[in-house]
């Protein structure tokens, strides 16, 4: 991920690009990372789960 001149995660330019299917996330409840899934991705379209 790339930083600014002061070191803070460019996150806008990320949220503009929206996301892939093949991308990987953190589930609410979850500790670790996992591929994102066609139902995953719809929780977050549909706005039931957050990134």
């Amino acid at each position: 991920m790339e930083v600014t001149g002061t070191m803070k995660h460019r996150k806008v330019e990320y949220q503009k690009e929206g996301f892939k299917v093949a991308d990987y996330w953190m589930p609410p409840g979850s500790e670790t990372y996992v591929r994102l899934t066609p139902v995953d991705r719809q929780a977050l379209v549909g706005g039931k789960s957050k990134l």
